[in-house]
């Protein structure tokens, strides 16, 4: 019988490429490249010298070199070049994040080549393009293995997952405000502390529960742009993202925008702003690219394009 120890670590030469795991908590499942530069000397010897490809000394440009235990060191996963993957809602992917690999479920399909990924561990979530991302395999006794499809609910709301909540106040109409659930309950309901305006400007953290119809994931963090013009988004100020529209754009990446609850019109930093998105199905709609084509040919006068939105 062969001995499928050795021949499960064959990959190991000289020269070859490889993936690395680490067993440090808030980076477990994740996988950098590298370059095998001695293997193993003998079959016993547990370690292989590496060079990684996008981890650099403290400090310092140089690509970082380590001994690396053989227990964390695969082959790296070769693209099929001939079937190129057709990412698919509820995949669970491979996304280059962070100089590494990361496991994650596609949650998101905003086109064809744009996805948004969420990740379990550590609990986040991002947009990618198609190039940013490869199907996720696991390699297993000398063979690759490929997981099926996830759904989404299992890494939505779990504990420690950062999510934004609404409430039914008037007074906070208009508004989600950013959370962490501290505990998912069996009847749909979730105990979530956020922060509110406490004694002057200092922040205070309160828990409260709310039900499934008042809790969303974070929305994904869209790749930079420029606000349009009469475009629907969030502006974030006393402590929650409240939905408003773009009037005027100023000097230094900076925008006026109109609050349909308060009809009154304030001055935020670019980064203070995001795309207005809306959370429906178990999937994020960019609602703003609607309002943007509508009024963009249409050539609506302002004061009308306000008043519209601020009824909707």
């Amino acid at each position: 019988m062969a001995d499928t120890t050795t021949t499960s670590l064959s990959f190991l030469t000289k020269g070859s490429h490889v993936e690395i795991n680490s067993d440090e908590d808030s980076i477990n499942g994740t996988w950098y490249s590298a370059t095998v530069l001695n293997p193993p000397p003998t079959p016993r010897n547990q370690l292989v010298y590496v060079e990684y490809h996008n981890l650099s000394e403290t400090n310092s440009t140089t690509r970082l070199r380590e001994y690396a235990n053989i227990s964390y060191v695969r082959p790296s996963p070769v693209p099929d070049t001939n079937n190129p993957p057709d990412f698919q809602l509820n995949d669970v992917v491979d996304a280059f994040y962070r100089d590494g690999w990361w496991t994650g479920v596609i949650t998101t399909v905003i086109d064809a080549g744009n996805f948004v990924v969420t990740f379990q561990n550590p609990p986040d979530q991002a947009q990618f393009r198609c190039s940013e991302l490869r199907i996720h395999r696991k390699w297993v006794g000398g063979r690759w293995f490929q997981p099926q499809k996830q759904g989404t609910e299992g890494v939505m709301f779990t504990v420690g997952k950062k999510v934004e909540v609404s409430f039914e106040r008037e007074s906070l109409r208009d508004c989600w405000v950013p959370a962490t659930i501290l505990k998912n309950s069996d009847n749909n309901t979730f105990l979530v502390e956020y922060q509110q305006r406490g004694t002057g400007d200092e922040a205070i953290l309160h828990k409260v529960t709310v039900d499934y119809l008042h809790i969303r994931p974070s929305p994904p963090h869209l790749r930079a742009k420029n606000f349009a013009l009469s475009e629907k988004v969030d502006a974030y100020y006393d402590f929650g993202w409240w939905s408003c529209v773009i009037t005027k754009e100023l000097p230094d990446n900076r925008y006026n925008v109109f609050f349909k609850h308060t009809k009154k019109e304030r001055e935020f930093i670019y980064s203070r702003v995001r795309p207005h998105m809306e959370w429906k199905g178990g999937q994020w709609f960019n609602t703003s690219q609607v309002f943007i084509s509508l009024f963009t040919y249409a050539r609506i006068p302002l004061y009308l394009v306000v008043d519209y939105l601020a009824m909707n």
